[in-house]
């Protein structure tokens, strides 16, 4: 029994020491799982040898194998099941992705001719496998590889499925739309922070584009109070607080502050001074979390113009502070160099720059990846507890110098593992330098880490990355420790499986030292409590009071850069009837005047003047130095009675400070006057900053909160103000609803009225009814197009929505409207290719006196048409002589001139009929010229059966098979056609 007691206590205080030789599952033969095949998919996009994929890799994986869960034996193509012959083709030096072999060959040391097709067990290889057949269907289409899950299924089925049954399209979309719907960030627990340039010289349609691209990436996070809090600022010289993380804890306030965001009409920019506002708004008092939660701090600076102040001083107090700094520059006049002095990490993962806002989309995937990335940023010697719902980890990062440092992972509920490096920026499962595993509940894995000669850099410091990983089926709850040095380079190793090989001596020396240790830590806690009680209520609050004041912005102030920041000053409170937090109710009047009768003191009613409350600069300026502690109390009371009978707020803040640092008693009811004073201001504010944005959420906040706190009689007009605003707001709001309900209906008359009502209104934003007629007409245009398609119109059309940014608000439309104007294209440069001929192509054809089986009908289906009856063109030499005719009569110019919709329906079908009793490989066999014909022809028809049919999302590929019974030519039919287009 003892000898049991004893193992166990060992375990409790073992030290591991895991080997730090790199894992890396993606060179491992076998290795299977989401982790490896992300890593596979990141080693191959991080190389840049291949264009962007839109996720094909990616999706490819789990659709074949499950990410590799399904294969059932080696020898099999890998997680990405790549055929036989698909892998013998590629083994071909003649085949045209071999041109990426050298790059293969350079970025991962892989001399691909020399591959044996077992080697495709290695995931890794099974991924560039997969990658260069994706090439190979590039280079042959001369495109890019297709965003969309139809087109991406065509590719799939005829490129990877060549040995197996097809599945159909729903069957693919759905398999990929349930990976889509997991890949949301696991690591969940993240202060976000975005700070954004809204100066005038960028453009309007810019800053429109730029919170669309927001919106975008703030809907990838798990928005909520427990998980990923967002808040928004906006800057110029100076700075506007849009949105606290105590507010941004819904995707639809936030979604919601950044469309109200509206552009500064100043022009200068300071950066620097706006990152160090943008920090601070990371404090308990704003929302903020702190790092001891386990929490991440980002900092995302969007940046469209250079800055006129040095960012080095904020971006180094952001380090201190755990804050991570992400750099975005939205426009080309944003200079490289600036982002990469703004940014925390390195350029490739932390510094992101396009020369217009229109190109930020292409940065979505990227941003998201960053934020979700970027670790906590935790000091030596710190501990946090946080818990992990399964499949979610949390990555953090610390300096460590040569002597090392210990760490330490327990759990008290569920299992867990941590993955280190000092390489990889998110170590995984798959990728790490060393790892820590919990394997049960109440067991402390103590790890010393003592970095080697190679990892250190030049400062003599290492950066060590870890990423804990819940590995148990239900929440588990975290204690992770980083704690002092190491004092010796060589730490001592026990783990659990040498516990056997001790000897009872050994044994009950290792006990001995623990509870040595122990009696140490219980008599100076002993001493602590008994020896530091006495100060505590008085040098402690003392400290605290000149080190640690929590701070809160008011909403109505804006900084800058010339002016101190005028701040509201949260007090620590006794107990929970005297917390002054800005966003908590004050006592009721009832509550004072009991506590006024309590004390004997007369309540005086004080008049309340509008003033700035300062900075904490100036607040610590304006506290007189005490040098005697029994002029403390007459001092304090005294300045205390003087902000109140002067209704200062500024002296009163100061004085309420002092007064509750030194616990004095309220025995005049001063304290209760001050407090009512600073709250009465704090409410004056709020109510002024949302009248200044007419928002109604804001004001229906601000008033709620002025009348629980009873300061409805002094601030009676701003109240009445306020709810007359309140309710034009709502009004209004109701009727943009009847508009938009009237410009779906089709009901002129009821939009024309209220439009007008809506245009009367004393004070409305006049820009919102104009913006929501322009969408509407916006619309028609682009139904009406699609109804005629017509080219010019749909492409001025969609030309003005993308300029407005109008594409969220009418996504069904324009998705059907560019994919018509693609087809449209298509056309036309069908058209084109055939006034390209040259004329010994068209003689080529005309020279036969007998032609062979298909060049007399596809010439008499042009002929069609055209518009000739088909009994003119049953002869040949009636279809020669035709060809042979010049000026405006010439083939070329009659191909010029034709128009789809023009074409009768009769003519087109019987042109169909004649022109199906070919495919295109034979027509190609006779002549490439006589093809063009064909393809145009068959582009022409399909073009005249979509107007006819009145189907606006009617399928666009042309089938080019030998029989519409065979479903293989149907595939490889619609996947030629996608590639040309």
């Amino acid at each position: 029994m003892l000898t049991h007691a004893l193992c166990v206590l060992v375990i409790i205080c073992g030290l591991t020491r895991p080997s730090q030789q790199q894992t890396d599952l993606a060179l491992v033969s076998g290795s299977s799982g989401t982790v490896v095949t992300l890593r596979c998919v990141d080693l191959i996009t991080s190389s840049e040898i291949f264009p962007d994929d839109d996720d094909f890799l990616r999706r490819l994986a789990y659709v074949e194998t499950s990410d590799g869960v399904a294969i059932t034996a080696t020898g099999e193509g890998g997680i990405w099941k790549i055929s036989a012959i698909a892998f013998s083709n590629l083994m071909d030096e003649t085949y045209n992705a071999s041109t990426y072999y050298p790059m293969i060959l350079s970025q991962f040391n892989i001399t691909w001719t020399s591959v044996a097709y077992n080697d495709l067990d290695i995931p890794l290889y099974s991924a560039l496998a997969a990658r260069l057949v994706l090439a190979h269907v590039e280079l042959n289409s001369t495109a890019a590889l297709p965003a969309t899950l139809p087109e991406q299924y065509l590719i799939w089925d005829f490129y990877f499925r060549e040995e197996v049954a097809p599945i159909d399209e729903s069957t693919f979309i759905s398999l990929v739309n349930s990976i889509i719907s997991s890949t949301l960030c696991t690591s969940v627990y993240r202060d976000v922070m975005f700070l954004v340039d809204n100066s005038a010289p960028i453009a309007s349609s810019d800053f429109e584009t730029i919170k669309s691209f927001l919106r975008v990436v703030v809907a990838q996070f798990d928005i909520s109070s427990a998980k990923t809090r967002i808040g928004l600022v906006t800057f110029t010289n100076v700075q506007e607080v849009d949105l606290e993380l105590n507010d941004g804890t819904s995707l639809d306030d936030v979604t919601n502050s950044i469309t109200a965001m509206t552009q500064s009409s100043t022009t200068g920019v300071q950066t620097g001074f706006a990152i160090t506002q943008g920090v601070a708004l990371f404090g308990s008092a704003y929302g903020g979390r702190g790092v001891d939660n386990a929490v991440a701090r980002v900092l995302i600076v969007v940046a469209s113009t250079g800055s006129t102040d040095d960012v080095t001083a904020a971006v180094e107090q952001a380090i201190k502070d755990n804050v991570g700094i992400i750099a975005v520059g939205a426009s080309s006049a944003v200079a490289q160099s600036e982002l990469a002095q703004i940014a925390t990490g390195s350029a490739s993962s932390h510094v992101f720059n396009v020369s217009s806002a229109s190109l930020l989309s292409d940065l979505t995937s990227n941003i998201e990846n960053a934020i979700c990335d970027e670790p906590v940023l935790l000091d030596v010697n710190t501990s946090v507890s946080f818990n992990l719902n399964p499949g979610e980890s949390q990555t953090f990062s610390f300096t460590v110098d040569a002597s090392g440092t210990n760490l330490s992972l327990s759990t008290t509920q569920g299992t867990a593992s941590c993955y280190y490096s000092t390489t990889i920026q998110k170590p995984s499962s798959a990728i790490y330098d060393f790892q820590q595993i919990v394997s049960s509940p109440n067991i402390v894995n103590i790890y010393y880490f003592v970095p080697t000669s190679e990892q250190l850099s030049g400062n003599n410091e290492t950066v060590l990355y870890g990423t804990i990983e819940s590995t148990s089926t239900t929440v588990t709850s975290f204690q992770f420790d980083v704690g002092e040095p190491v004092a010796t380079t060589t730490a001592p190793t026990v783990t659990s499986q040498a516990i056997t090989a001790l000897s009872e001596g050994e044994i009950a020396g290792v006990v001995l030292a623990c509870l040595i240790f122990i009696c140490g830590v219980i008599i100076a806690i002993g001493y602590y409590w008994t020896k530091r009680a006495p100060i505590r209520d008085g040098v402690e609050k003392q400290t605290q009071f000149s080190s640690d004041i929590p701070l809160r912005e008011s909403r109505a102030t804006v900084i800058s850069a010339e002016e101190p920041p005028a701040t509201a000053i949260s007090m620590p409170a006794e107990s929970p009837e005297e917390v002054l937090y800005a966003n908590q109710p004050m006592e009721s009047v009832k509550n004072i005047e009991e506590r006024s009768v309590k004390t004997g003191a007369n309540t005086r009613e004080a008049t309340v003047a509008p003033v700035l409350i300062p900075s904490e600069e100036a607040i610590y300026r304006s506290i007189p130095t005490i040098s005697s502690s029994d002029d403390v109390e007459a001092t304090v009371r005294l300045q205390l009675r003087l902000a109140v009978e002067n209704s200062d707020v500024h002296a009163a803040i100061t004085a309420v400070k002092e007064f509750r640092t030194l616990g004095l008693d309220d025995v005049d009811g001063d304290l209760i006057r001050a407090e009512r004073l600073i709250g009465l201001n704090q409410c004056k504010q709020g109510l002024s900053y949302a009248m200044e944005l007419r928002n109604v959420k804001y004001l229906e906040r601000a008033i709620f909160n002025i009348k629980q706190q009873n300061y409805e009689n002094e601030l009676k007009n701003e109240l009445r103000l306020a709810e007359a605003m309140l309710k034009e707001l709502k009004s209004s709001q109701k009727m943009m609803s009847k508009l938009s309900h009237a410009l779906s209906s089709g009901n002129v008359e009821s939009v024309e009225s209220i439009t007008f009502e809506l245009r009367a209104m004393n004070g409305y934003d006049q820009s919102t009814v104009d913006r929501m007629l322009e969408i509407h007409d916006c619309r028609e245009k682009l139904e009406r197009s699609m109804k005629t398609r017509d080219l010019e119109l749909v492409t001025t059309t969609l030309n003005v929505v993308e300029e407005k940014g109008y594409e969220k608000d009418i996504p069904v439309e324009v998705r059907q409207a560019r994919k018509m104007k693609k087809e449209l294209e298509y056309l036309e440069k069908v058209r084109h290719d055939v006034l390209s001929l040259n004329q010994r192509e068209v003689a080529e054809i005309r020279s036969y006196s007998k032609p062979p089986a298909g060049v007399q009908e596809v010439m008499t289906c042009v002929y069609i048409i055209l518009g000739y009856p088909p009994s003119a063109l049953e002869d040949w030499i009636n279809v020669k002589v035709l060809m042979g005719k010049t000026g405006k009569e010439s083939l070329k110019a009659q191909v010029t001139s034709v128009d789809p919709r023009k074409v009768e329906m009769a003519m087109a079908q019987e042109a169909k009929e004649i022109v199906e009793r070919f495919d295109l490989d034979h027509v190609k066999e006779i002549s490439n010229g006589l093809a063009l014909f064909y393809i145009f022809v068959r582009s022409v028809v399909d073009e005249v059966e979509k107007l006819n049919s009145g189907a606006l999302d009617a399928p666009s590929p042309f089938f080019y098979g030998a029989s519409r019974n065979d479903f293989r030519a149907s595939r490889l039919a619609k996947a030629q056609n996608l590639f040309k287009r």
